[in-house]
């Protein structure tokens, strides 16, 4: 992930295209994390120098189309 991290260029954080792939790339991805027995992530949203409307936008987004693949698990995890 550093590695990939180090590629990244200032409009690769900004571009929206593609949005509903990525997301489901991340559930994804946060599923096999979870099938290998995490609870829990820790989300690195403010990388780079993304101005702080941009940060909140995609942590609006991942509450709107990540988290809810995950809405029985945190029902779960509460009772």
């Amino acid at each position: 992930m550093v590695e990939r991290m180090k590629k990244v260029r200032p409009e690769d954080l900004t571009e929206k295209r593609g949005a509903a792939r990525i997301a489901e790339r991340i559930i994804e991805i946060l599923k096999k994390v979870e099938a290998a027995g995490f609870d829990e992530v820790i989300l690195y949203f403010n990388v780079g120098l993304k101005p702080h409307s941009q940060v909140k936008d995609e942590m609006a987004r991942f509450m709107a189309e990540v988290a809810p693949a995950f809405a029985d698990a945190r029902k779960e995890n509460a009772a």
